[in-house]
């Protein structure tokens, strides 16, 4: 007799290293009603948070970068023998009751799993971030039309189709330079782990020691990736 286990056709999918796991919101603008538009502080520390828990989860990333409702988390050392089914599912959970603990409200997230070589992670981010740039302009010139009387179906209307440039011009006519918005509001941010050293001493000797200790940074005010040459 054939086993239901047998039925589990997508289970042993597996992938190599180096992956970066999209982590998105799922009908994330709903719930947010009540949160300062278009960026919110709290909406930004508790993503922050939730970030750096899963340094410290079964997930070791080598950086997490994020913006919106969206995270990525680079990967090099892979759980669960890569199973894609298990990271997947494993991820969005973590992802989904971290942000719920944080906010104290239910929310939840889905997550795709991306094979990447390492060389092309910076190129990766810059596609990530120019759509940052993006959610950025279309953010501020949505609610900048609300403000003005525009129900939410016209302003979408009107703002279809335009161009970064053109947002930015027409946002700029409205007295909003958006260049002088938070940077983590226009380029993301930047989550990894940073080696420094320790000073301290043996208290047998009481000779002054140095050790390798690992910290996580939470960098705001990150470079355009487009720009960057160095390899991860």
């Amino acid at each position: 007799m054939k086993s239901f286990k047998d039925y589990e056709v997508y289970s042993e999918l597996r992938v190599v290293p180096p992956i970066i796991v999209r982590v998105d919101g799922v009908n994330f603008k709903k719930k947010l009603s009540e949160y300062k538009k278009p960026y919110d502080e709290r909406l930004k520390n508790a993503f922050v948070e939730v970030a750096k828990a899963i340094f410290n989860s079964p997930f070791t990333p080598e950086l997490i970068y994020l913006f919106s409702d969206e995270l990525n988390v680079y990967l090099e050392n892979l759980p669960f023998r890569g199973r894609i089914e298990k990271i997947n599912s494993v991820v969005s959970g973590l992802v989904s009751s971290l942000f719920t603990l944080q906010m104290n409200k239910e929310f939840f997230f889905d997550s795709r799993v991306i094979p990447i070589k390492k060389e092309e992670v910076f190129e990766y981010l810059a596609w990530r971030q120019n759509e940052c740039w993006r959610n950025c302009l279309n953010s501020y010139a949505f609610y900048t039309l609300l403000k003005e009387g525009y129900d939410p179906q016209e302003a979408i209307k009107t703002l279809e189709g335009i161009k970064s440039k053109k947002l930015h011009d027409i946002l700029f006519s409205k007295g909003i330079n958006i260049a002088k918005v938070p940077a983590w509001q226009r380029r993301g941010i930047l989550i990894y782990r940073e080696e420094y050293q320790k000073e301290g001493y043996n208290p047998i000797t009481g000779e002054r020691v140095s050790t390798k200790r690992k910290k996580i940074v939470v960098n705001e005010e990150i470079p355009l990736f487009k720009n960057l040459k160095n390899k991860i």
